[in-house]
């Protein structure tokens, strides 16, 4: 994608939760998945962590059905204060990116106040508004899996916090390109902090 060239210095790190429900405040992370990535896509590293709720043994992991999470994954997973410490370090010095970075964001801060973590005040960058920002009209769906489809991006794992990273990353460099950001200036405009 030779349109992000001016893009080639920028680090990238996609960032996915799976939760024990919707509600940041009564819920719980249960995994974590970071992609490292350039604008293009390349990934340059992954990282993945289960998260042990606090009280683990009677905790609910929620909707099993749809991300396959079992107390059992939970056993010998680290704390959330070890797991939150380590994402910390990872995403320091890149632009943070979700898919619907609201949600995902919301888990993380309200996760790392829990266990006294700070997390970078990195820009953020959110690709379900950029490609909503692309479809004006709502042509068409933003969910993750459609837009992979649309892009021909396998997504193989949906609602795997390390597979909905990889197909962020991989979404990511399509919707910058699309969207004819080209430049650091450019993608300052996307951005929140």
């Amino acid at each position: 994608m030779t349109e992000l060239q001016g893009l080639v210095a920028q680090r990238f790190s996609v960032v996915d939760v799976e939760t024990s429900g919707l509600n940041a405040r009564r819920n719980r992370i249960l995994q974590i998945g970071l992609v490292t990535c350039t604008a293009d896509g390349t990934i340059e590293s992954t990282w993945s962590t289960f998260v042990k709720p606090r009280w683990w043994r009677v905790a609910r992991v929620g909707p099993t059905w749809l991300h396959g999470i079992r107390r059992k994954d939970l056993r010998h997973a680290p704390r959330p204060s070890v797991a939150l410490a380590e994402l910390s370090h990872r995403l320091a010095g890149s632009i943070i990116v979700a898919h619907n970075m609201r949600f995902d964001w919301e888990f993380l801060s309200v996760a790392a106040q829990r266990s006294s973590v700070s997390l970078p005040g990195a820009p953020r960058l959110c690709t379900l508004q950029l490609s909503r920002s692309l479809d004006p009209e709502r042509l068409v769906s933003h969910r993750l899996a459609d837009i992979c489809s649309r892009y021909g991006i396998d997504h193989s794992q949906p609602h795997h916090a390390l597979s909905d990273a990889a197909a962020t990353a991989s979404v990511l460099g399509r919707l910058l390109q699309d969207a004819n950001v080209d430049s650091p200036e450019a993608l300052a405009h996307l951005t929140t902090t």
